[in-house]
């Protein structure tokens, strides 16, 4: 209702700047629709003057006939107003029309919503303020009166339609160039809009729209129904009606599960991650993410793509930013207590994460210079707190298991490489100097692991 209020607001002061432009345009308009008085004196003053003319010459001629009488009244001439005169002033008349029904409508709909709420708050017991609600609603629903507040945009959009289009008929005894030109315009005003009508029924995730969109949707939604209907009527089929809210179709396709929604989601994090920069808006997300991979019942798995494709975004670096958020609260700019609680919280996402990366591969080198970072000073896993005295020997065993297991890898290929090196130094056929190379980049790699 309120929402409604301050949209009624707005379609009045728009309807009244726009009925006192299109009355000043009127009333130069409606002055060719009847005959101009002075035209009538200039058609006296004419033949006036051409019959002095003729008495003129029957005197230079010496003509002695009886001189005529001069007619002083005028003949009558019949006045018809141009054709594009009728038109802009039909167009404009029609437009003013409709506007003055959309002041009319909104200043309505604002006194109706006005009195909902009124209704609503006129007693203080929650029971009774419920079914008041439910009774005053249920009839708002049954006298759709959302059409009705629908239906007030489109009345002032078509106001204008008109205006535009009085205003090309306006322009025709005057100027051919300024006809084109408005005609132009006005028929890329029409073409956007009709697409603008008709793209969110195809595309529910647009964002563009008119008020026409909805009705538009509904007459749709309705001859789907009729034709549903006289498809089963002969049959004991039930069927599932179709949706008749726009809104509630988008609702439908943007929860509906499949590859484009989770791919869409993916980039909803990263975008959120990236753009996360406040520190208690960072402490929440990065506590978010434990939530997500983890459960208080145990390992939670339905998030696992997500937080992956979150993980591996290069620009977001969640991993390098959660370090170093746990770096930063040994600082002594924070309180103790938000310094505990930003701890506990990476605490439990290196945890997750750490865990996550047993079935996802592909962080297996992230993690692991995370392990080794973490590992490499002491002062980040001591238990100085007993706050997070719980957390620190379990994440510190997670990560050491880590490093151990990518050891073990590391080391398991290194062998794999020296007994490739002898099997091919007896075929008599070597290239010691990549395996060499291979060998070395191996030991470089565990000898960092070891330190």
């Amino acid at each position: 209702m309120d929402s409604w209020m301050r949209d009624m607001k707005g379609v009045l002061i728009f309807a009244a700047l726009f009925s006192a432009i299109l009355t000043a345009f009127i009333i130069e308009s409606y002055q060719a629709l009847q005959p101009d008085p002075t035209d009538a004196v200039v058609g006296l003053l004419t033949r006036i003057s051409g019959q002095m003319s003729d008495l003129v010459h029957l005197s230079n001629a010496s003509i002695s006939a009886s001189p005529q009488v001069l007619d002083a009244q005028p003949h009558a001439v019949s006045f018809k107003p141009t054709t594009s005169s009728l038109l802009c002033n039909t167009l404009w008349f029609t437009s003013l029309f409709l506007s003055l029904t959309c002041a009319l409508l909104a200043t309505l709909v604002e006194q109706w919503a006005w009195g909902f709420t009124q209704k609503i708050d006129g007693t203080t017991a929650p029971v009774v303020r419920a079914k008041i609600f439910a009774y005053v609603y249920s009839g708002l629903r049954k006298f759709d009166m959302h059409t009705v507040v629908e239906l007030i945009p489109v009345l002032l959009h078509a106001s204008l339609l008109l205006f535009f289009a009085g205003l090309v008929a306006f322009l025709v005894p005057i100027s051919p160039v300024l006809v084109a030109i408005a005609s132009v315009w006005l028929a890329l005003i029409v073409v956007s809009y009709g697409l603008l009508t008709i793209l969110p029924l195809f595309r529910p995730e647009c964002p563009y729209w008119t008020p026409l969109s909805g009705i538009l949707w509904r007459f749709l939604q309705m001859l789907q129904r009729f034709s549903l209907h006289a498809l089963h009527a002969s049959s004991n089929i039930s069927y599932r009606g179709p949706k008749v809210n726009i809104v509630d179709h988008m609702v439908e396709q943007a929860t509906k599960i499949s590859d484009d929604s989770a791919e869409r989601d993916i980039r909803a994090l990263c975008w959120t991650a990236r753009s996360t920069t406040d520190g208690d808006a960072l402490e929440l997300f990065i506590d978010g993410i434990s939530d997500a991979v983890l459960a208080p019942e145990g390992r939670r798995y339905s998030h696992d793509n997500l937080i992956v494709g979150l993980l591996q975004d290069g620009e977001a670096r969640v991993i390098s930013r959660i370090e170093r958020f746990l770096i930063n609260c040994q600082s002594d700019v924070l309180s103790p207590a938000v310094a505990i609680r930003r701890r506990v919280a990476c605490l439990k996402t290196i945890w997750a994460i750490v865990a996550l990366s047993e079935s996802a591969p592909e962080l297996s080198s992230s993690i692991d210079s995370l392990a080794s970072s973490l590992i490499g000073v002491p002062s980040l896993l001591s238990m100085d707190c007993p706050e997070t005295a719980d957390y620190i020997p379990s994440v510190r065993a997670l990560l050491l298991w880590k490093l151990f297991r990518s050891f073990s890898i590391q080391v398991k290929e290194l062998v794999h490489l020296l007994d490739g090196n002898d099997m091919v130094s007896d075929q008599g056929n070597s290239s010691p100097i990549q395996l060499g190379h291979d060998i070395r980049l191996k030991i470089r790699s565990i000898a960092q692991k070891i330190e």
